[in-house]
């Protein structure tokens, strides 16, 4: 069962080191939106100096007219002493929600990594009222011994093909206030110390029995947006965040970097250089690398004997079909506004 809803409620946090990334997450939103009013922005401040939050809101604004910034100031000192993830305790703002929004009742939640690909209101049509949260499944992780053990000891099963990464989920947050869900996460993480993914591991665990998986598409791991036959938003997961990027032999400087970097130029102005701090020449160099290695795994893949051993690979390679996506006039595109 689904519902309609008019508006979208869009939810990123941040502390001041990621600020400018969710800036570049909430222009993608705004620019695939098809109806920008109806997309509300809630901006969970985990540390964000009044100057940096105002540089932030007057940008989006100005090039936004229809755009509305809400701004939650978390009590980040309710986390001393907790894990932090890359550095930060943002990852525990989401599960502040249900609070945070006593009037909303449902509420899409994304990191600072996933871009828009696509209209974002479409997701409207994707709440389920019988479950607690949606996503996208992070097998990788269920698989883990300590993923598993953490588990075990909350009573509860990390279930693979189920368990959802904690960067992209529609909260059903109505469901989570009548039940109580947010004092039993928060309690998890308090009486269960030790968890490999806090936040991901105790919204998994409190909500363990209705959890539901999103359409093709929505939330997928970049490691995997080119299997996709249409990605809609994708997730620059860990180490494949467009500000950790770094040259492999395997995949060169990768196609899905060159989307993000076209998103922060085109729509915000960062340039390359800020972001993959290399001389153009070896940028230049590293991009002409990946085409040469995308052209050799998409025609080995063809293969019948090699195209099973590929397929893993070629999710991170842009073929024809998703040639669009590197173009910078795809950023370009009237989003409606």
């Amino acid at each position: 069962m689904t519902t309609t809803q008019k508006q979208l409620h869009l939810a990123y946090a941040a502390d001041e080191k990621y600020a400018r990334y969710v800036e570049v997450a909430i222009r993608a939103a705004y620019c695939k939106a098809s109806r920008p009013a109806d997309l509300i922005i809630h901006f969970l401040d985990c540390g964000l100096s009044d100057e940096t939050w105002e540089g932030v809101q007057s940008r989006v604004k100005a090039a936004v007219p229809a755009a509305t910034l809400i701004r939650h100031v978390i009590a980040m000192a309710r986390f001393q002493g907790f894990k932090t993830w890359w550095g930060s305790q943002a990852i525990y703002a989401r599960l502040f929600l249900p609070t945070l929004l006593p009037d909303v009742e449902w509420c899409l939640y994304a990191d600072a990594d996933t871009l828009f690909l696509e209209d974002p209101l479409m997701l409207c049509d994707c709440f389920d009222p019988s479950l607690l949260l949606q996503g996208y499944p992070d097998p990788s992780c269920a698989c883990e011994p300590r993923v598993q053990e953490w588990f075990r000891k909350v009573g509860c099963v990390a279930v693979h093909g189920q368990y959802l990464c904690s960067g992209f989920l529609i909260f059903n947050l109505k469901k989570w206030r009548e039940e109580g869900i947010e004092a039993k996460s928060l309690k998890l993480l308090d009486e269960n110390p030790g968890a490999a993914y806090p936040d991901q591991d105790a919204l998994n665990a409190a909500c363990s029995d209705r959890l539901g998986v999103l359409p093709e598409g929505w939330g997928t791991f970049t490691s995997r947006m080119f299997a996709v036959d249409r990605p809609k938003c994708v997730h620059y997961f860990a180490r494949e965040s467009p500000w950790r990027a770094e040259f492999s032999w395997r995949t060169g400087y990768r196609d899905n970097l060159l989307i993000w970097l076209n998103c922060a130029r085109v729509l915000v102005g960062i340039q390359r250089r800020e972001i993959v701090k290399v001389p153009a020449w070896k940028w230049c160099l590293g991009r002409l690398y990946a085409r040469l290695v995308t052209m050799a795994v998409l025609t080995l893949s063809k293969v019948p004997k090699l195209g099973n051993r590929l397929r893993y690979f070629h999710g991170r390679f842009c073929d024809r079909k998703h040639r669009y996506l590197l173009s910078p006039k795809f950023w370009e595109q009237p989003s409606g506004n």
